[in-house]
């Protein structure tokens, strides 16, 4: 009997990636529980996210996205999501939906500027300025 096939049910195409996400998991609670993970595919529209624990599907998360540079910068980018899918095996892969786009956070892109300015005058302003 021949093996079903699959339905691509979403409108754009996801891209393999491997990189660092701090999962921030929004519940009752005042403050968010904060967890790392790994980013294993990325869309328009949402993520494939494999995590250390189970989560509820439903769950509304935030993942700070850690994009490495090859000049040894990080650029970290912010997506408000809610768990689509989830699995319960022990691996915890999550499918999220994106509920906006993904934003910059502009402090750590200020600490990136600084660095990258102390890199080129000791007196750690922007250069030609003393």
């Amino acid at each position: 009997m021949p093996l079903p096939e699959t339905v691509e049910k979403r409108g754009s195409t996801r891209f393999a990636i491997s990189c660092p996400v701090t999962v921030s998991i929004r519940g009752r609670g005042i403050k968010p529980e904060v967890t790392e993970a790994v980013l294993e595919e990325i869309g328009v529209g949402g993520a494939r996210v494999n995590v250390p624990h189970p989560l509820e599907v439903g769950t509304p998360v935030t993942l700070d996205v850690h994009f490495s540079h090859p000049d040894g910068n990080i650029a970290t980018l912010r997506f408000e999501a809610v768990v689509a899918r989830a699995s319960q095996d022990p691996h915890y892969d999550i499918a999220v939906r994106f509920r906006r786009r993904g934003r910059f956070l502009r402090d750590q892109m200020g600490d990136i500027f600084a660095i990258k300015y102390l890199e080129n005058d000791e007196t750690g302003q922007p250069p030609g300025i003393k």
